[in-house]
């Protein structure tokens, strides 16, 4: 086993790799983060590095991932590269033991997802994916309100990923990238194991590649089942591109405005709603910030590299049900 880095005086010691949008995001939340330092930017195009590295408090640049894996001094990894590079890139952090902090999806194939989850569990770092839908207030108030719900709905329509990255099959398309989300907010407002998947789904939008309209119903432990739906159907003009609704039998919520806001029912009666309004919520601050905790000692991730593994078997399930016509069993994720 790895011996993973001594976290106990000082900031959190962190480098990012992957200098492009979501990079630059994570950064952010590192400056403002109280007890994490950036001390490298990593990518391939080392004049993004540069950039990154020029807006950060004292960061350095860097085009050599595996040179920066292996300093000594960096403790944790932000991961922000694109997602056919996720789970190589975790699986190497953690063999370096550094704990390690992922954008989702965790890989793009299940086989890949599970050899960085053994990575992470044999090496005893702490790793967490950004499954920032996690920290939205309105499924905040849902998990509290309506606890073990038995019927669950999630909606995540996008725009045409015809001329974006996040659409071609290499990363995954819509399944793989927005999907990812989705297909974990159903888990975790589950708040049980999935047993079994069936979907259908077809390209009625683009017209090659991979499928860009896809519906899963999945089956938990506890009895629930959820309807995620995932297409590029448009992204509605208001309420973002994430919504959903749970029940059960005594209480509904309905989600809506990338889930940050929501509202509890019993019968027609509201009783618990988020604010009216909540702006610039993007729940990577929060998920970085337990994230740090878990390092500490002070609990777990909001999501850890076994909720990666799942989304990621849920999405591969949900293509093998479509090519057999049937539901497919799940594996249990240790």
């Amino acid at each position: 086993m790895t011996s993973t880095p001594s976290s106990a005086a000082g900031p959190l010691q962190m480098a990012v790799i992957g200098c492009g949008a979501m990079g630059r995001r994570l950064v952010g939340a590192v400056a403002q983060h109280p007890d994490c330092r950036l001390l490298w930017c990593v990518d391939r195009d080392l004049e993004a590095a540069r950039r990154t590295a020029a807006d950060s408090d004292g960061a350095q640049a860097d085009d050599d991932i595996d040179s920066v894996l292996h300093r000594t001094q960096v403790q944790a990894v932000l991961i922000a590269t694109r997602p056919d590079s996720h789970a190589r890139l975790v699986a190497a952090a953690a063999h370096a033991g550094k704990h390690v902090f992922v954008e989702a999806p965790l890989a793009t194939k299940l086989p890949d997802a599970l050899r960085a989850h053994a990575a992470v569990r044999e090496s005893g770092v702490v790793a967490g994916v950004n499954f920032k839908l996690r920290a939205a207030a309105g499924v905040e108030l849902v998990g509290s309100a309506v606890p073990g719900p038995q019927a669950i709905t999630v909606h995540a329509t996008v725009d045409s990923l015809a001329k974006r990255w996040e659409g071609e099959a290499e990363h995954g398309g819509v399944l793989g990238t927005f999907g990812s989300h989705a297909l974990d907010m159903a888990v975790h407002l589950a708040g049980s194991r999935p047993l079994r998947v069936y979907g259908a789904g077809g390209r009625f939008v683009r017209r090659a590649g991979l499928p860009d309209t896809l519906t899963a119903t999945i089956k938990f432990a506890s009895g629930g089942v959820a309807q995620v739906v995932v297409g590029e159907l448009g992204a509605p003009e208001s309420g973002g591109a994430y919504r959903g609704g749970v029940s059960d039998g005594v209480r509904r919520a309905e989600l809506w405005n990338d889930l940050t806001q929501a509202r509890v029912f019993e019968g027609e009666r509201v009783v618990a709603a988020t604010p009216k309004r909540v702006v610039g919520q993007n729940g990577s601050a929060e998920m970085l910030d337990a994230f740090v905790a878990a390092v500490r000692g002070g609990g777990r991730p909001l999501a850890d590299s076994a909720a990666g593994v799942r989304a990621v078997q849920l999405a591969d399930g949900l293509y093998e049900a479509m090519r057999l016509g049937r539901a497919v069993d799940l594996e249990r994720v240790a």
